[in-house]
């Protein structure tokens, strides 16, 4: 035991291989010779590499095995642990943010050597491909991962493929059928007393519970029982030492504080965060907790703090081809520049890039109506009325044709409402400007400024655009009166 733990990884790695040279097929020999190259006499590489190139040579192995058709070897490859106790190779390389590498691998080792690594490359094709917003692919993926672990009673994995069918659900803001996802996931948990599987669970249940309640009657109610959930799974992430469960579980919680304004405490978990980030090397989770630190940096108006961190995100998220989190970074951006420091041109350019995106990850109603809107209002600010108009028919348009339950679209349909608002209370007449205001108010009913950063971002528009409004038919009418004195 003791020599196996001085042993390099590579060491680790062949010794664990089993290679007999003595009966391997000579036409194959220089293929193994390579293999033993790499794993026992190369060199390792420099403490400065890169996460890929640390990892290059067992990558290498791979190949090699593959083509010789060596497929359960290549399979414990994948499986390898470069150190003890850590992430399988596969896992790291997600974590890493190498997601079409892992596809590359996993794609080669499907169907070709047992049930067991099927359920383990189905997998990781599945998050591959949810990370790299290929949504529909994920799913797939998973749904053949659920029906094979089942048939095979692997629960544990039956469960986090069912909390990843919930996630791309979840994406998809259809929050009842996530939920219904993540309740099967808990359910399976509890049953095989899985912790971090029920951790999981949990944390997505309480954050998808908590976008649910937005605009919602039981909002109160539903926002302690979303807290509660993500309370739960943080203490069973410290409890049983999951880092990345534990980056989840702080991020969720982070979010519900910043849609609610509390944007110091929101703070404070973020840094959290990113420093566990940090020291585990675990950039997937790095780049929305970077983009929540802009966001939360431009609330507390330290503008440069927040286009450091948005920035490095956006330039992070297109070298690993994450188009969901690039979306999510340009949105910022876009805000940042249009709501916060008033540069439309700016604010433009990145809303009409994220609409770009959003197309091609065919995000239709959940991303498209609020980057409509925002188009919508940037134009309308630099006095570009057909451009504004044009977006806010798109906007009215997609949640006409949205399928989505009434519930899940709330606050896009609010934001929509107070956009036909504004384009009312801007006309002369004072008729036009007080259906406006009830068109605004109405909004604001939907989703009040309290609950969601869009509904205070709404609320805060309204009151300008009235304000500005009133001033101008006051001005207007006071014109009137002097003219009629003159008279």
């Amino acid at each position: 035991m003791t020599e196996m733990a001085n042993l390099t990884a590579g060491q680790r790695l062949f010794t664990a291989l089993e290679i007999d040279f003595d009966a391997i097929p000579i036409e194959q020999l220089d293929d193994y010779v390579q293999i033993r190259y790499f794993l026992l006499l190369e060199d390792e590489p420099p403490a400065d590499a890169n996460n890929l190139k640390k990892v290059d040579r067992y990558l290498q192995v791979f190949t090699s095995l593959t083509e010789v058709s060596a497929w359960e070897k290549a399979g414990q490859v994948l499986s390898f642990c470069l150190k003890n106790n850590e992430k399988k190779l596969y896992e790291q390389l997600r974590i890493w943010g190498y997601y079409r590498d892992v596809i590359k691998l996993h794609q080669k080792l499907l169907n070709k050597v047992s049930s067991e690594q099927d359920l383990i490359c189905l997998g990781g094709l599945g998050e591959s491909f949810f990370y790299l917003s290929d949504f529909d692919k994920s799913f797939d993926y998973h749904q053949q991962q659920v029906q094979l672990a089942h048939a095979l009673n692997r629960q544990e994995e039956e469960a986090k493929a069912l909390g990843y069918l919930g996630a791309v659900k979840h994406t998809n803001q259809n929050y009842t059928e996530a939920i219904a996802y993540f309740r099967q996931q808990l359910q399976i948990s509890h049953e095989i007393n899985n912790q971090k599987q029920e951790g999981y669970a949990l944390s997505r249940m309480g954050f998808t519970l908590f976008q649910q309640s937005i605009g919602g009657k039981k909002y109160k109610y539903q926002v302690r029982e979303a807290l509660n959930c993500l309370d739960l799974s943080l203490n069973i992430a410290r409890h049983i030492g999951d880092q990345e469960l534990e980056i989840i579980s702080l991020g969720y919680i982070s979010k519900i504080y910043f849609e609610r304004g509390q944007f110091d405490k929101s703070l404070i978990l973020l840094q959290q965060q990113l420093d566990i980030c940090e020291k585990s090397s675990n950039l997937e989770q790095e780049i929305p907790v970077m983009i929540e630190l802009g966001k939360c940096y431009a609330e507390l108006e330290q503008y440069s703090e927040a286009l450091e961190y948005l920035q490095k995100a956006l330039k992070i998220t297109r070298e690993i081809g994450d188009k969901w989190m690039e979306c999510y970074a340009v949105n910022s951006l876009s805000i940042l520049y249009g709501y916060n420091l008033q540069k439309y041109e700016n604010a433009i350019f990145y809303a009409k890039q994220q609409l770009e995106i959003s197309e091609q990850i065919h995000r239709k109603k959940d991303i498209s109506i609020p980057i409509l809107i925002n188009l919508f209002n940037f134009h309308a600010f630099l006095g570009n009325k057909n451009e504004s108009d044009l977006y806010l028919n798109m906007a009215k348009l997609v949640v006409a044709e949205s399928d989505a339950v009434e519930s899940d679209l709330i606050e896009s349909k609010a934001l929509v409402i107070m956009a036909i608002a504004r384009t009312y209370w801007i006309r002369g007449q004072i008729w036009y400007k007080l259906y406006g205001l009830f068109l605004a108010l109405k909004g604001l009913t939907m989703v009040p400024p309290w609950q969601s950063a869009n509904g205070r971002m709404a609320f805060k528009l309204v009151v300008e655009s009235v304000t500005k409004s009133a001033q101008n038919f006051l001005m207007g009418l006071l014109k009137r009166l002097k003219n009629l004195l003159r008279l």
